[in-house]
Order: structure tokens, then C-alpha cells, then sequence
């Protein structure tokens, strides 16, 4: 995984294409463009309640991807039975 400091965001820009099961860490607060584009292993992410943005196509072309959990507290998005929504 890298990660990169952007307009005071720790943010993932490319993530190793390894493992079913991801959680994001605690300490990044976006997604970027693409993080997690055409991972065809991944299947649950766990989004932590300090993601405050979510760049467009983070995932892209994931598709065994079952289900986004996120963590209850984040005050920009929710799941509801493993869909990702933001926040009104």
C-alpha cells in the first residue's frame, strides 16, 4: 500500500492486490481515485470513521466485491446490508 499527503488528507492511492478481507487504517482519511481499481481478489472492506472522502472510481471494476462495512461513528458515509451511501 502507498499512501500520500494531500490538501491535509492521508490518502491510498494504490493498494496491494492481495487478500479477500480489507480494512482500512485509522490514520488514512480518502480514498483516491482508483485505490482499489480492477482488484478482483477483494470481497469485504471495512471503511473506519476517519474516511472523510471517497475519490470517484475508488472502486472501479471490483467485482467480487460483496459487501463495505462502515465503521459507526463516520459522519461522511454508511452502510446499509453491505452498500456504501454517503451521508446526506
Amino acid at each position: 500500500m502507498e499512501t500520500n499527503w494531500r490538501s491535509g488528507h492521508k490518502e491510498i492511492d494504490i493498494i496491494a492486490k492481495e487478500g479477500e478481507i480489507y480494512t482500512i487504517p485509522q490514520e488514512v482519511t480518502m480514498l483516491g481515485e482508483m485505490s482499489f481499481e480492477s482488484n478482483q481478489l477483494l470481497k469485504r472492506m471495512t471503511i473506519p470513521t476517519t474516511i472523510k472522502e471517497i475519490k470517484q472510481y475508488a472502486f472501479r471494476y471490483c467485482y467480487s466485491m460483496e459487501s463495505i462495512e462502515v465503521l459507526e461513528g463516520n459522519t461522511k458515509y454508511k452502510s446499509d446490508k453491505g452498500i456504501l451511501y454517503e451521508k446526506d
